[in-house]
């Protein structure tokens, strides 16, 4: 989720909004893990943050093999980010 998508909302809001995108894999038995607001700095400047992504990590454990790749084939079906 990118602050600049949405800026009048909160911190909460945003990482919410990132979870709604993770509700399909939450569905196929992934549990949410870990949580991270990342700044993008500006290349020309670092001391300036152009924007702010707000991440929500999933995970779950799949066996190696033809359940791996199948797993991988719907999960790069989802949506991984959202705009206005």
């Amino acid at each position: 989720m990118q602050k600049s998508d949405f800026p009048s909302e909160t911190d909460d809001q945003l990482f919410g909004r990132a979870r709604l995108l993770g509700d399909p894999a939450v569905a196929r038995g992934y549990a949410e893990v870990s949580t991270n607001a990342v700044p993008v700095a500006d290349p020309g400047d670092s001391t300036r943050t152009l924007d702010v992504w707000y991440e929500v990590a999933f995970e779950r454990s799949v066996p190696a093999g033809e359940d791996l790749y199948a797993e991988l084939r719907e999960l790069l079906k989802l949506p991984k980010t959202a705009s206005r």
